[in-house]
């Protein structure tokens, strides 16, 4: 788990979702975003398990379901997916409110529901 590919793959997806917050006109999802999150986690779950039945092995030695405290770190992740989120949907509205400070207009639109 430590080692120089996991790092590659959050540390260098983490660089990627803020060049993407700070380049592109994201648009933040308050309430449709948060139906992919759950989905986003429930696919992870069962992807990590069809993972386990054709290797043998858990993709992290933490998510391991045969511990008897596993549950703790999948609702863990569950809730680690739910901040991340809000933390991008904040970091999307504190750029908005800069570049309308700055430039006197928005460049993204936050989307409520109707």
């Amino acid at each position: 788990m430590y080692c120089f590919s996991s790092y590659m793959q959050h540390g260098a997806n983490a660089a990627m979702i803020f060049g993407e917050i700070l380049l592109n006109k994201t648009p933040a999802l308050l309430i449709w975003g948060t139906a992919w999150i759950s989905l986003w986690t429930s696919i992870f779950g069962v992807w990590s398990t069809l993972f386990y039945i054709k290797t043998g092995t858990f993709i992290y030695p933490f998510l391991d379901a045969h511990r008897p405290y596993a549950w703790v770190a999948y609702v863990g992740l569950y809730l680690v997916h739910w901040t991340a989120y809000f933390a991008f949907v904040g970091m999307i509205v504190a750029k908005d409110t800069i570049a309308r400070r700055w430039l006197g207009r928005s460049p993204v639109t936050v989307k409520k529901a109707a």
